[in-house]
């Protein structure tokens, strides 16, 4: 939903609020607000899985790691300019810098090197506990099938990706 959206809505109630006004009261009380939600929300659950993928933001390439639990609970994310361990790093202390994501049990990556020396690191400086597993599944953890693993037919990549900008579905 828009902030003009937010501005239609509220107009047909008989407030008439400009969207920059909109813009501003979340800026001010989004973080208030998400401070006193944050303690009601389901906690996560100790299986994490990480993963990383290349996405352009304002017109810009970056790298979006992600971690999310066992039943898909996005647990936190992360723009990063560099695909290396020290990104990696930063998202486990970010995540873990929230008390509603407990310590993991487990962490599933791919088999991406940056993850084989962030890990260990992490574990030496505290941020994650010594007896949290690493795992690289042998299968890919979103359990698509063989076939959708494949890239797409010479010539229909460059369709695909105009269809995702036209949709605005990829920053801009």
């Amino acid at each position: 939903m828009s902030l003009r959206d937010v501005e239609e809505l509220l107009e047909e109630r008989g407030l008439n609020v400009d969207h920059t006004t909109v813009w501003r009261w979340v800026q001010y009380y989004g973080p208030e607000l998400e401070q006193r939600l944050r303690r009601h929300l389901k906690p996560t659950n100790k299986s994490w899985r990480v993963d990383e993928t290349y996405v352009r933001v304002k017109g810009r390439w970056c790298y979006l790691y992600r971690a999310i639990d066992s039943a898909g609970a996005t647990i936190d994310f992360l723009l990063s300019g560099l695909r290396d361990a020290d990104a990696a790093k930063r998202l486990f202390r970010k995540a873990l810098g929230d008390r509603s994501h407990p310590q993991p049990r487990v962490i599933n990556t791919d088999l991406a090197p940056i993850y084989s020396s962030a890990i260990p690191v992490s574990k030496k400086e505290g941020t994650l506990r010594n007896r949290c597993r690493w795992e690289a599944p042998e299968r890919e953890f979103y359990g698509r099938p063989e076939a959708t693993r494949s890239l797409p037919p010479e010539g229909q990549y460059e369709s695909i990706v105009d269809s995702v900008d036209r949709l605005g579905v990829v920053g801009a």
